[in-house]
């Protein structure tokens, strides 16, 4: 898979980011959400970390987004992942991850 020239010079930039911050990422503990625990907070903590660390607008958005994805609430209605039983909608998701044609050939 190629990518453009536009999207290697983004990955270098990424690449550069991450290493300059390495050290402030490994040892931040952001502020979490009351209701980001277990898996859920596992998941979002580095990306909580991230903003902490780019500052701005980033932490505030980091908030908003994980607001709006994990509320069920805001799924469309009959989604599988909007169903009550959450394992179900995990493993819907999961089936239509392994089942997406390969993006690499």
């Amino acid at each position: 898979m190629r990518l453009s020239l536009r999207w290697r010079r983004q990955r270098r930039k990424l690449a550069r980011w991450t290493a300059d911050n390495f050290a402030a990422l490994k040892g931040c503990e952001p502020a979490m959400p009351p209701t980001a625990f277990n898996r859920l907070g596992d998941n979002w903590r580095p990306l909580f970390a991230i903003a902490q660390i780019a500052g701005g607008d980033w932490p505030e958005l980091a908030l908003s987004s994980f607001n709006h994805l994990s509320n069920p609430q805001l799924l469309p209605e009959g989604s599988p992942d909007s169903e009550s039983d959450s394992s179900q909608g995990s493993r819907s998701r999961v089936q239509r991850f392994v089942r997406r044609p390969a993006l690499v050939s």
